[in-house]
């Protein structure tokens, strides 16, 4: 089976999440790209998204803004970085590590400026970027970690580790589902670790094998009023609330529960991967090379699904702890 490559997006994009309801105009660039060629005309326009007072002080701060790229393949990378060093005024190895990380939120806030100019250089690639104020980009942390939950018609219940009812969240407050397959990082176990230890005169040669964790279904749940995200791991929930429906494995119970809340919060915007577990597509599709993948991703598309639909949260674009 073939994997996308590292750092790619596990999930491709449709055209149609990339416009918005308002069918803005599409402005070409002057360079094609594999993205573009992928996509085809269907690229957004350079936008800055205005605010009061962009770009002024107010209260003895600079209000900064952050740039988006869209979508990005491995092959745009190379000619992205000099870019985002030239514009945005960044070291070429910090340059470089963005555009490994692309497609995304470039991390780091800068004035209008720069990263007008720097989305205005990266549309002409053919790529797909927008300028987007600091205070709108949500910020995924702190996740909460939960581990135990009942989904009757009432609301999604949270229980503690004693199983005792902690909240209730109301369906209509669910806004966003990110599934994926998350490669946990490698981890030297002392029970796991093997150790050969070959004699040759007077030098002793050691090998030691390291056990790598097997991937794991994890979930990102994001929540509005208030803003907040919660973070589900297959292996270690509780699947109680299943009763006699509940499957053999920690995997086949975690799709009976994601189905289960899907069909009680059927307005809750599902990503690309989440939508490729769903249909039973390959692995490939919805698995991701770390945690920190899967978080950037579900930032991109709630970014995405935001702006597609004209929405913010109210409360904030950061977890209250």
């Amino acid at each position: 089976m073939t994997r996308p490559p590292a750092g790619a997006t596990p999930a491709s994009f449709e055209t149609n999440q990339f416009q918005s309801d308002r069918d803005e105009p599409v402005r070409e660039g002057n360079g094609t790209s594999p993205t573009q060629r992928k996509l085809g005309r269907n690229v957004l326009p350079i936008q800055t998204l205005e605010r009061p007072g962009r770009g002024t002080f107010r209260n003895g701060s600079i209000l900064m803004d952050q740039l988006v790229v869209f979508a990005c393949t491995p092959d745009d990378r190379e000619a992205l970085a000099p870019l985002l060093a030239e514009h945005l005024g960044i070291t070429r190895t910090d340059a470089a590590i963005q555009a490994r990380l692309a497609p995304g939120v470039v991390r780091g806030e800068y004035s209008p400026q720069q990263a007008a100019a720097a989305a205005a250089m990266i549309q002409r690639l053919g790529l797909q970027a927008r300028v987007i104020p600091g205070p709108d980009v949500p910020v995924l942390h702190p996740q909460e970690r939960v581990h135990h939950l009942r989904w009757p018609e009432g609301g999604l219940l949270v229980l503690d580790s004693l199983g005792i009812h902690a909240e209730t969240i109301p369906w209509d407050h669910l806004d966003l589902v990110s599934v994926g397959l998350v490669v946990p990082v490698a981890a030297k176990s002392a029970a796991a670790r093997s150790t050969t230890v070959l004699a040759t005169g007077r030098q002793h040669l050691t090998e030691e094998s390291t056990a790598t964790n097997p991937p794991q279904l994890e979930l990102l749940l994001i929540c509005r009023a208030p803003f907040r995200v919660l973070r589900l791991e297959a292996p270690h929930l509780n699947y109680e609330f299943l009763g006699t429906r509940g499957a053999s494995g920690s995997a086949g119970n975690f799709r009976l529960m994601v189905a289960d809340i899907l069909a009680q919060a059927p307005h809750v915007y599902r990503t690309p991967a989440t939508r490729a577990w769903l249909r039973g597509d390959p692995a490939a599709s919805y698995r991701y090379d770390s945690a920190g993948e899967l978080e950037r991703t579900t930032q991109l598309h709630l970014l995405i699904h935001r702006q597609a639909h004209g929405s913010g949260d109210k409360e904030g674009n950061r977890c209250v702890p």
